[in-house]
């Protein structure tokens, strides 16, 4: 692909987001192969699958012109991304997101919707500091 087809922020977004990713894939697959396998069944097959996303990550970048590494991001970069992570987050704890679960009743809607609401715009705000 070429890297004409990315604006400057679209590619910082790509590069944080799989630099992060690729970073946590691999401490995870470093977790996993410390398991013991006959403990733990998955192991194995959990390492072989994050490796499979170490890697595919690494051949998007390359087709996307992007620089992906391991380094640590910026401590801003890392506030950042992670209030945005989990901000997508909580929303899927919304009432009408839990709705895929089953029945949500009008107290449960009352109770938990601004609850949710309020941990949005707190994580929203956390993001905005370093930002700014």
């Amino acid at each position: 692909m070429r890297e004409t087809l990315l604006t400057e922020h679209q590619r910082r977004h790509l590069q944080v987001r799989f630099s992060g990713l690729l970073a946590e894939a691999e401490d995870l697959r470093e977790w996993a192969g410390g398991l013991s396998a006959a403990e733990h069944r998955w192991a194995n097959d959990l390492a072989a699958q994050l490796e499979h996303l170490e890697h595919s990550l690494q051949a998007a970048a390359v087709r996307l012109g992007l620089e992906v590494d391991r380094s640590e991001p910026s401590p801003e970069r890392h506030v950042a991304s992670w209030a945005s992570i989990w901000w997508a987050s909580i929303l899927d704890c919304r009432p009408k997101a839990l709705r895929g679960y089953g029945v949500v009743g009008a107290d449960l809607e009352r109770e938990l919707g601004p609850v949710v609401d309020e941990i949005a715009a707190t994580l929203i705000r956390v993001g905005s500091l370093v930002r700014a």
